[in-house]
């Protein structure tokens, strides 16, 4: 992690979640039997592209710096790649790379 003072960040990408958030927080809720230092964000596939898309800096920290654990339809992995394409990193700012 280039920031040692952040936390730990869970990104879970699924298809079929409620799309209340509210809701969705009830159900990670089910999930953790106590507080932790872990945040989790839950995406469809659909928001985890529009927030490449949109530049979303945490989800873009999360690609970049983060281990992928399960991945089976690759999803993650060619989001990690056209974050690397499309944007790059100064500081804690991300920036879009100039088109050729």
């Amino acid at each position: 992690m280039p920031y040692p003072q952040s936390d730990v960040n869970l990104l879970i990408v699924a298809k079929g979640l409620p799309p209340n958030i509210a809701e969705r927080r009830f159900i990670a809720l089910k999930y953790k039997s106590e507080p932790m230092a872990i945040e989790d964000i839950w995406l469809t596939p659909e928001e985890l592209l529009e927030g490449i898309e949109g530049g979303w800096g945490l989800l873009l920290d999360a690609l970049t710096d983060g281990i992928i654990l399960h991945d089976p339809e690759k999803l993650l992995q060619t989001s990690k790649e056209i974050v690397a394409r499309k944007y790059k990193r100064i500081g804690r700012i991300w920036s879009l790379k100039k088109l050729c």
